[in-house]
């Protein structure tokens, strides 16, 4: 998994977890490693060890970017992927802008091996495409949103699509699921965050003001 849509990623995390089901045994069937701070044997220990009650385990790897700067190194890290075991399931996931992916070594090595090894992008919308990413979520949340209001939440959180994620089920509780998600409703219930005055916060800078211009 790669991109920049943290928030995305998250969420596709969740659903992998979700396929433990068994609340005793899913604790220990799963590990979350992160490359930059793993100890030289984590993750070969947390592959390679047999699952408890469950067919496979799931492990986690933010970030082995951070870790395998060097050719030897990530030369010895994609050995290791090809020989993971079919009891357990690793899911990388990295955090990288588009305008880095087409060279980025991993997702270029996985791109030869499609057989092997799946990959999924997340990336953040552009702004223009935020407003129809907020129709979309509304509509997987089983409540709609009139363009206008969806609109209005896009000025108001940008490409966060974290922020809108938790939005957007308060404005549906809001209207209790029975209407559309109108622009008051925006206006009443949503975190305001471009209202903030620009022009008064750059003055405020321009005068050397930095008490107001932090507050601003």
């Amino acid at each position: 998994l790669y991109g920049n849509d943290e928030f995305a990623i998250a969420r596709r995390l969740k659903e992998f977890e979700a396929d433990f089901t068994d609340p005793t045994s899913a604790d220990m069937n799963m590990a979350h490693l992160d490359a930059r701070t793993m100890g030289a044997d984590e993750l070969n220990n947390a592959v390679n060890a047999i699952p408890f009650l469950a067919p496979k385990r799931l492990v986690t790897l933010t970030n082995p970017s951070g870790k395998y700067t060097k050719p030897n190194q990530r030369k010895k890290f994609k050995e290791f992927i090809e020989n993971v075991p079919e009891t357990a399931r690793l899911v990388i996931h990295e955090t990288m802008e588009p305008r880095d992916v087409n060279k980025h070594w991993l997702v270029k090595w996985a791109g030869q091996n499609g057989e092997m090894i799946k990959t999924q992008a997340f990336m953040l919308p552009r702004q223009w495409e935020m407003a129809g990413w907020i129709v979309n979520k509304t509509k997987n949340q089983g409540g709609e949103i009139e363009p206008p209001a969806a609109a209005k939440l896009a000025e108001m959180v940008g490409v966060n699509t974290r922020q809108a994620g938790q939005e957007i089920p308060k404005l549906l509780a809001y209207v209790n699921w029975e209407r559309q998600v109108r622009v008051q409703d925006v206006e009443a219930v949503s975190i305001v965050t471009d209202d903030v005055g620009v022009f008064d916060f750059v003055d405020a800078l321009a005068n050397g003001n930095g008490k107001s211009a932090q507050h601003l």
